[in-house]
């Protein structure tokens, strides 16, 4: 796959540092060239080319997009709602986060 292009799932945001300019924050949505490459999409609705191939060493990603969830270790109680529900994480299922709403108990 030299030669082919890699579309991302997600674009990567960031910013285009080039020297002596300012900062351009965009997307990376595509690599090219294995990986050396990247088609960078710019933010900046005035810019002459919204979508350029830049080298990858021009691009700085968002530390805070690339952040791992935070995990919590331990069990959160359920929080009871105004409606008398109350609230438990799903544990279990394809996604495993989430609200689950249970009827009212009477005890």
């Amino acid at each position: 796959m030299e030669s082919g292009i890699q579309v991302l799932m997600t674009p990567l945001p960031g910013r285009r540092l080039i020297d002596g300019k300012d900062p351009e924050d965009g997307s990376i949505l595509a690599y090219r060239k294995g990986g050396d490459e990247g088609l960078f999409a710019s933010w900046n609705a005035e810019e002459d080319q919204p979508m350029a191939w830049i080298p990858v060493g021009e691009f700085s990603p968002d530390p805070e997009a690339i952040r791992p969830p935070e995990i919590v270790e331990g069990e959160e109680e359920p929080t009871p709602a105004e409606d008398g529900t109350t609230e438990k994480p799903v544990v279990q299922g394809p996604f495993g986060r989430g609200g689950l709403r249970r009827r009212p108990t009477t005890e």
